[in-house]
């Protein structure tokens, strides 16, 4: 049940009286909620390149770092950087600042980072929930349990939780005692859907097999919702079996919104089109990388006009590929951070995932973290008996990384947790020249 003006009613009902209440202000969240549904399911190319002319020529028009560009620029790539050393002249004048949502970010970096967004932008960023929550079969205003790690910032007061059906659990400590804590909020609040960053759900996960719990008793789950870290194909798979529905990974970041979404069967990204531009560049330039290539993941926001975002370098990268029935392009893989990706030691660029692999099956380990130090240098810190056989896992390693990597050994009690409330399991400190 939800609570309404202190009224409890079922989802259903609040969500009807959502769309009622919107409709009456204008539907200005049900418009874009219905455009976005069309342009996904119809792959309307030429309505996302026509919004892209009009974000470019209201740049030109309104902001002093795109005034003396032209429509038929290429308009630059920019950084995270290149907009906090101009952050002014990237904001629009006049009556586009007002009224505004203020969307902010610490990063993983811990570097703050804010984007204005007007009021239309707020509400297509409502919009693409709505709808992306519909293809994870999550109708909005039903019940979702959310484990965080919680801060002054994220905790909600039961008031707030009845009126949102959203659960925010705790989740800074991942001991059994935490986990069964954890658990067992799930069987009291019987939640559709389940959303968290996925070192989280794979310890948690891990806990409730060694209980011997059976996913019959998470009936009320229909669906596990992963965002932030990338979650790797064993442990999707084991999440999925634990709480026997499926496991969808979300990509979507703070300065922009929800970007995409793959079909909860560790496939590949369908991207949100209805929003956003995408292109995928390659790692040392801005020609565009070819289809099946890693490369630089770059989008253009198509509705922030309070802040233009055009041409935004995520920091990511990913594969795209083309469809091939004439549909929007997808990611066959998004590598996170450029900085989560590794190199061999012959200074080729790897997926995490390829690191991932040389951990399946191996039960002696509870968290795990690969750092890159150098060229022909690593670092792998197990959360582990001592006692543990690793000599299986280095040479599995070593035959994606190459047999003269140099592999050293750390055991710490926990992996820990970053400014950004999540885990990296892959990290490159070594960048190559």
């Amino acid at each position: 049940m939800v609570s309404i003006n202190g009224r409890m009613v079922t989802p259903l009902q609040a969500r009807t009286e959502f769309w009622e209440q919107d409709k009456a202000e204008g539907g200005l969240i049900y418009d874009q909620y219905t455009e976005i549904k069309r342009v996904l399911s119809n792959a309307d190319r030429e309505w996302v390149k026509e919004r892209y002319r009009e974000i470019k020529a209201h740049a030109i028009k309104n902001t002093p770092f795109y005034s003396s560009f032209s429509p038929d620029d290429t308009f630059p790539v920019v950084t995270k950087a290149d907009i906090l050393e101009n952050y002014e002249a990237h904001k629009a004048v006049g009556d586009f600042l007002t009224p505004t949502h203020i969307s902010s970010t610490s990063g993983s970096t811990g570097v703050p980072f804010s984007v204005i967004q007007d009021l239309k932008k707020r509400k297509r960023t409502i919009a693409d929930l709505k709808v992306l929550g519909e293809l994870c079969d999550y109708p909005s205003h039903e019940r979702m349990v959310m484990f965080r790690v919680l801060s002054d910032k994220l905790k909600r007061t039961p008031e707030q939780e009845a009126r949102e059906n959203i659960y925010y659990i705790d989740s800074s400590g991942l001991d059994s005692v935490s986990l069964d804590r954890m658990t067992d909020r799930i069987f009291e609040l019987k939640p559709r859907i389940v959303f968290s960053y996925a070192s989280t759900l794979v310890a948690l996960a891990d806990r409730i097999r060694s209980r011997g719990i059976p996913a019959e008793e998470f009936s009320s789950v229909r669906s596990v919702l992963t965002a932030g870290e990338g979650i790797f194909e064993e442990n999707r798979q084991k999440v999925s079996e634990v709480f026997g529905c499926p496991v969808y990974r979300r990509y979507a970041d703070m300065e922009l919104g929800i970007l995409g979404q793959d079909r909860g069967d560790g496939g590949c990204y369908h991207l949100n089109w209805g929003s956003f531009y995408f292109e995928c560049l390659k790692p040392g330039s801005d020609e565009p990388a070819e289809y099946g290539e890693t490369g630089r993941i770059v989008i253009t926001d198509l509705f922030n006009y309070a802040m233009p975002m055009i041409r935004y370098d995520t920091g990511d990268l990913g594969i795209m590929q083309r469809d091939g029935a004439d549909g929007f392009p997808y990611f066959t893989e998004i590598h996170g951070r450029s900085r989560d990706c590794v190199y061999t030691t012959a200074g080729e660029i790897i997926s995490p995932a390829k690191i991932s692999v040389s951990m399946w099956g191996v039960e002696s380990v509870k968290q795990w973290q690969f750092v890159q130090k150098g060229q022909r240098e690593y670092l792998l810190r197990l959360n582990a008996d001592k006692n543990a056989d690793t000599s299986g896992i280095l040479k599995k390693m070593r035959g994606a990384l190459g047999e003269d990597a140099l592999i050293d050994i750390e055991y710490v009690d926990e992996i820990p947790v970053l400014s950004s409330n999540k885990r990296r399991a892959v990290i490159c400190e070594w960048k190559k020249q």
